[in-house]
């Protein structure tokens, strides 16, 4: 009688713990990545800017500074 329990209570437990697994993986967890479609005008927004203009917009930081220090 105990071992029944048991069976029994172990299949309620597995049940119970594949109820919770599928309320735990709701679809909104899904990474979805939007890519413009073709001929769709591309938005930098948001992104770092290229090495080369990284560069750019160093030296020029450096030069306002260097202007801003001999004021």
């Amino acid at each position: 009688i105990e071992n029944e329990r048991m069976a029994e209570a172990a299949a309620r437990i597995a049940q119970l713990a594949d109820e919770l697994n599928q309320e735990d993986a709701p679809d909104a967890d899904v990474l979805m990545i939007d890519y413009p479609e073709e001929g769709e005008p591309f938005s930098d927004k948001g992104k770092a800017p290229m090495d080369s203009d990284q560069l750019r917009v160093l030296q020029d930081a450096l030069r306002q500074q260097q202007e801003d220090l001999e004021r």
